[in-house]
Protein backbone atom coordinates (compact mmCIF):
# COMPACT_ATOMS: atom_id res chain seq x y z
CA UNK A 1 0.00 0.00 0.00
CA UNK A 2 1.30 3.44 -0.90
CA UNK A 3 0.06 6.63 0.74
CA UNK A 4 0.13 10.07 -0.87
CA UNK A 5 -0.62 13.03 1.35
CA UNK A 6 -0.81 16.68 0.36
CA UNK A 7 1.33 18.48 2.92
CA UNK A 8 1.25 21.86 1.20
CA UNK A 9 -0.62 23.51 4.11
CA UNK A 10 2.07 22.25 6.51
CA UNK A 11 5.02 23.45 4.41
CA UNK A 12 6.00 26.20 6.84
CA UNK A 13 5.48 24.07 9.94
CA UNK A 14 8.12 21.76 11.43
CA UNK A 15 7.03 18.16 11.01
CA UNK A 16 7.08 15.86 14.05
CA UNK A 17 5.82 12.33 14.09
CA UNK A 18 5.47 10.47 17.37
CA UNK A 19 4.52 6.86 17.90
CA UNK A 20 4.35 4.93 21.15
CA UNK A 21 6.37 7.53 23.06
CA UNK A 22 9.32 7.85 20.69
CA UNK A 23 9.81 9.55 17.37
CA UNK A 24 9.77 7.65 14.10
CA UNK A 25 13.06 9.37 13.33
CA UNK A 26 15.01 7.20 15.76
CA UNK A 27 13.63 3.82 14.77
CA UNK A 28 16.21 1.16 14.04
CA UNK A 29 15.27 1.00 10.38
CA UNK A 30 15.02 4.77 9.84
CA UNK A 31 18.03 4.75 7.52
CA UNK A 32 16.31 2.22 5.27
CA UNK A 33 13.14 4.33 5.13
CA UNK A 34 15.24 7.39 4.27
CA UNK A 35 17.08 5.50 1.48
CA UNK A 36 13.82 4.18 0.02
CA UNK A 37 12.37 7.70 -0.02
CA UNK A 38 15.50 9.05 -1.76
CA UNK A 39 15.25 6.33 -4.38
CA UNK A 40 11.49 6.87 -4.89
CA UNK A 41 12.07 10.62 -5.31
CA UNK A 42 14.89 10.01 -7.81
CA UNK A 43 17.52 11.66 -5.62
CA UNK A 44 21.11 10.46 -5.12
CA UNK A 45 22.32 8.95 -1.85
CA UNK A 46 22.54 11.74 0.68
CA UNK A 47 25.73 13.11 2.12
CA UNK A 48 25.45 16.41 4.07
CA UNK A 49 23.76 19.63 2.96
CA UNK A 50 23.70 18.26 -0.58
CA UNK A 51 20.99 18.04 -3.26
CA UNK A 52 18.64 15.78 -1.26
CA UNK A 53 18.96 17.31 2.20
CA UNK A 54 19.05 20.85 0.83
CA UNK A 55 15.98 20.25 -1.35
CA UNK A 56 14.05 18.87 1.62
CA UNK A 57 14.91 21.95 3.69
CA UNK A 58 14.10 24.23 0.72
CA UNK A 59 10.62 22.68 0.55
CA UNK A 60 9.98 22.95 4.29
CA UNK A 61 11.87 26.11 5.31
CA UNK A 62 13.14 27.91 2.17
CA UNK A 63 14.45 30.83 4.20
CA UNK A 64 17.12 28.51 5.66
CA UNK A 65 18.67 27.76 2.26
CA UNK A 66 21.20 30.36 1.18
CA UNK A 67 21.67 31.60 -2.38
CA UNK A 68 24.29 30.17 -4.73
CA UNK A 69 25.31 27.02 -2.86
CA UNK A 70 28.80 25.80 -3.64
CA UNK A 71 29.39 22.23 -4.76
CA UNK A 72 32.08 20.39 -2.85
CA UNK A 73 33.11 17.05 -4.32
CA UNK A 74 33.57 14.38 -1.71
CA UNK A 75 37.16 13.09 -1.74
CA UNK A 76 37.88 9.35 -1.73
CA UNK A 77 38.86 9.72 1.91
CA UNK A 78 35.74 11.47 3.15
CA UNK A 79 37.33 12.66 6.42
CA UNK A 80 41.09 13.10 5.77
CA UNK A 81 43.22 12.72 8.89
CA UNK A 82 44.63 15.93 10.26
CA UNK A 83 41.98 18.09 8.60
CA UNK A 84 38.91 19.59 10.18
CA UNK A 85 35.50 19.39 8.53
CA UNK A 86 35.75 23.12 7.77
CA UNK A 87 39.10 22.58 6.00
CA UNK A 88 37.80 19.65 3.97
CA UNK A 89 34.38 21.17 3.22
CA UNK A 90 34.73 24.95 3.48
CA UNK A 91 31.17 25.63 2.31
CA UNK A 92 29.75 23.30 4.98
CA UNK A 93 28.21 21.02 2.38
CA UNK A 94 29.31 17.75 0.86
CA UNK A 95 28.19 16.89 -2.64
CA UNK A 96 26.13 18.99 -5.03
CA UNK A 97 23.93 21.54 -3.28
CA UNK A 98 23.80 23.54 -6.55
CA UNK A 99 21.09 21.08 -7.60
CA UNK A 100 18.77 21.98 -4.70
CA UNK A 101 15.15 22.66 -5.66
CA UNK A 102 11.93 23.11 -3.73
CA UNK A 103 10.16 20.83 -6.21
CA UNK A 104 12.57 17.95 -5.54
CA UNK A 105 12.24 18.58 -1.82
CA UNK A 106 8.44 18.49 -1.99
CA UNK A 107 8.53 15.14 -3.81
CA UNK A 108 11.08 13.77 -1.33
CA UNK A 109 8.98 14.97 1.63
CA UNK A 110 5.86 13.29 0.22
CA UNK A 111 7.74 10.02 -0.35
CA UNK A 112 9.41 10.14 3.06
CA UNK A 113 6.26 10.89 5.03
CA UNK A 114 4.31 8.29 3.07
CA UNK A 115 6.88 5.63 3.98
CA UNK A 116 6.95 6.74 7.63
CA UNK A 117 3.15 6.59 7.86
CA UNK A 118 3.17 3.17 6.21
CA UNK A 119 5.74 2.03 8.77
CA UNK A 120 3.73 3.40 11.69
CA UNK A 121 0.63 1.57 10.45
CA UNK A 122 2.62 -1.68 10.21
CA UNK A 123 3.94 -1.17 13.73
CA UNK A 124 0.46 -0.60 15.16
CA UNK A 125 -0.95 -3.62 13.31
CA UNK A 126 1.77 -5.80 14.82
CA UNK A 127 1.03 -4.70 18.42
CA UNK A 128 -1.27 -6.94 20.42
CA UNK A 129 -3.46 -4.91 22.73
CA UNK A 130 -4.89 -6.74 25.72
CA UNK A 131 -7.43 -5.73 28.29
CA UNK A 132 -6.47 -6.23 31.85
Amino acid sequence: MYVRIDLTPMASQPTRIFTAGYTAWVRDHWVEIWRRALQSAGLPAMIHADEAEGSLIAAIRPELVGPNPTDCPVPAERYPQGKTMRQTYPSGSMGRPSRISQEKGAIFRQELLGLILEDIRKQFRSVQVGRG
